[in-house]
């Protein structure tokens, strides 16, 4: 673990006991049927391919993305929810 705070020491913020604790739901190998793409800093990549590397046991770098976007959005769902009620007007 003092690796991965090494990773991230400058971004000022400090991981709770239970993303610690319950770090390996990110890590669950799940099969991505449909895939796309999407673009991501360099140096990002980096950070993230070193978790990969060396927390998994051969899971992709999309597939630990895919697992860490899933929990973001179920966490702050409401939050989402009322800000798209709130922008522009609908699309359709």
């Amino acid at each position: 673990m003092k690796g991965l705070r090494k990773l991230f020491r400058n971004t000022g913020k400090t991981t709770s006991s239970r993303t610690e604790n319950g770090y390996s739901r990110y890590l669950e190998a799940k099969e991505i049927e449909v895939r796309q793409c999407v673009y991501i800093s360099k140096e990002t990549h980096g950070k993230i391919k070193r978790i990969v590397r060396t927390l998994s046991d051969g899971m992709t770098i999309g597939c630990y993305i895919d697992n860490v976007l899933k929990e973001h959005i179920e966490l702050h769902r409401d939050e989402i929810n009322a800000r798209l009620r709130n922008s522009s007007p609908d699309l359709f």
